[in-house]
């Protein structure tokens, strides 16, 4: 009596850990189900390294040979990769890897703008169905420390594994088991032999596979989400529905029974996973599937690769869709040939000052320093960009052209390329103007044109360079410190300009575009905010004001 007690005392303390448990669960997924309802149309606040931002690239590198994709250069001048940090509130792999592709592929066929801004639109408008594919991303998850593509091509170092040594070792156990009925000694010595084979060559083979295991459990993540994905999305997602069913089905076979393998080397007090445990050392039966799964996925890395892009754009469109909510002011563009925003901002500046700007020509712009020229140009570039990957701008209005978009603005000499400022500025602008000699229709940005060389040649070669950049259907927004350039290119440009008010030797920015060329200068004042010596800066002030007066150097007693 006093062991069935025992016994019965244990399953019901066994049962009640188990009901606790499955309650803090559900607990705890009420929490985090209440979270992202919560959180929805919040900045990103993941921490992404430079590492983590090497792996989420991973998609991209894959793809890019597949269409016109934004440069190094301009994504850099644009400073896009923290767009992106503020905009990424993907919870999976998938997810992050598209959306970073997304941003870097304009799209040059309005008719994929249509369909994201359709899908955008319904995650936005259905807080539920967001929710319930925010939950399933989550369960999803990420890759951990690599992309799921460095783990697909970390595959291809096994190559083809073939299971012949296993199925002979199980007919030799089928024969051994055989022969002990008829010949006790001789079966069971061959028997044990086998076995103690299967035994010693499980671990050493078993250490091999174990490292490519993470690959199958994404993939096979990836799978179960994307069944469930089915199983929930609406209607309205038929075409994604059933690229996602083709892809799942042509993957049945890798996934059929991976639990086999998938417990391999999984510790448990389980009296039936010990018995399990030593089924596998002795049998194989759980390298033998591996090698089946291995076979299986070599052969089908685009049908996973598929299916991470489709999964992988479902999040990213929640992720737009958050990013407009915690923007509050954006704009969906509209395309044809106007270039023109209302209201424009910076994202990443908090209370940016917002700018209108209608472009019917190109744009010269001039201003003192740090009154918002090179801001500026960084804006108007991520708004275009912007505009052709999320369909969203930061502005009330904005209206744009199908474009290719290119820039020249923040250039680094190199010590390993052994090449200077002059020459990485060159070469940075030579690549515009070739992309603008066979494309109908281009803007570029490029902010102090060859500044590093003379100021002759500067504004002599900058002047035919800039004249080059405003023909045909190329549109330019170029800034500058050399103000004869806004008279030199009155024909081909338009003058707009930054400038400050100086109020008790102190200045004042308010990085409000104004037509015109800039008419004030401040670098001497800001020598003597400062604190440079006042004699430097009284001497300095003089000399300038010689030089305007007169429009020479010589004679100038205080040069």
């Amino acid at each position: 009596m006093e062991y069935v007690i025992l016994i019965i005392t244990i399953i019901v303390f066994i049962l009640a850990v188990a009901i606790k448990g499955n309650i803090d669960n559900r607990i705890e997924h009420k929490k985090f189900i209440k979270k992202i309802g919560n959180s929805f149309g919040t900045f990103s606040d993941f921490e992404i390294t430079e590492q983590k931002m090497e792996k989420i690239k991973k998609y991209f590198s894959e793809h890019k040979e597949e269409k016109w994709v934004l440069d190094d250069i301009t994504w850099n001048d644009s400073d896009m990769d923290d767009v992106f940090r503020q905009m990424n509130t993907c919870f999976s792999s998938a997810g992050e890897e598209y959306l970073y592709y997304m941003l870097r592929t304009p799209q040059m066929d309005e008719k994929v703008l249509n369909e994201t801004e359709r899908v955008v639109s319904f995650f936005a408008d259905n807080k539920s169905v967001r929710i319930r594919f925010q939950d399933l991303y989550h369960q999803l998850g990420t890759t951990g420390k690599y992309s799921l593509y460095d783990y697909l091509n970390y595959l291809s170092n096994l190559g083809k594994r073939t299971n012949t040594m296993n199925v002979i070792a199980l007919l030799v156990i089928v024969v051994s088991i055989a022969i002990i009925p008829f010949h006790v000694m001789t079966g069971v010595l061959l028997l044990v032999a086998i076995l103690l084979f299967n035994i010693i060559t499980y671990y050493r083979d078993k250490n091999v596979v174990k490292p490519y295991l993470t690959s199958f459990a994404y993939i096979l993540r990836l799978i179960t989400m994307s069944n469930k994905v089915l199983a929930y999305a609406p209607d309205e997602f038929k075409v994604y529905k059933d690229k996602i069913a083709e892809d799942c089905k042509k993957l049945k076979r890798f996934s059929r029974n991976s639990f086999i393998t998938m417990t391999m080397g999984e510790v448990s007090s389980n009296p039936l996973d010990i018995i399990f445990d030593y089924l596998r050392m002795s049998l194989h039966i759980d390298l033998i599937k591996f090698n089946q799964m291995l076979n299986e996925i070599q052969g089908k890395k685009e049908i996973v690769d598929s299916l991470i892009t489709t999964m992988g754009f479902l999040e990213s469109t929640i992720v737009i869709a958050n990013y407009r909510k915690a923007l509050g002011t954006y704009a969906i563009p509209t395309f044809g040939e106007e270039i023109g925003f209302e209201e424009m901002y910076h994202p990443l500046i908090e209370d940016a000052i917002p700018n209108d700007l209608q472009m019917k020509k190109c744009i010269l712009l001039t201003g003192s320093n740090a009154s918002g020229k090179s801001t500026f140009l960084k804006m108007v570039s991520l708004n275009c960009i912007l505009a052709q990957t999320i369909h969203t701008c930061t502005a009330k209005s904005a209206k744009l052209r199908l474009q290719y978009i290119y820039s020249s603005m923040k250039l680094e000499d190199s010590i390993e390329k052994k090449e200077s400022y002059y020459m990485a500025e060159i070469r940075g602008i030579k690549r515009i103007l070739d992309v603008a000699e066979k494309e109908k229709k281009v803007i570029c940005f490029v902010d102090e044109v060859l500044r590093g060389t003379n100021t002759v040649e500067r504004i002599a070669a900058s002047t035919q360079i800039l004249k080059s950049l405003s023909k045909g259907k190329v549109i330019c927004i170029a800034a500058t410190h050399d103000v004869e350039l806004t008279s030199l290119l009155k024909k081909e440009y338009e003058n707009y300009h930054f400038t400050e008010k100086i109020q008790k030797q102190d200045i004042y920015f308010s990085y409000k575009i104004k037509k015109g060329p800039a008419m004030t200068r401040n670098a001497i004042l800001l020598l003597e905010k400062m604190g440079y010596p006042v004699e430097l800066v009284e001497e300095a002030k003089k000399s300038a004001i010689y030089f305007m007066d007169n429009g020479t150097w010589e004679d100038n007693q205080w040069m």
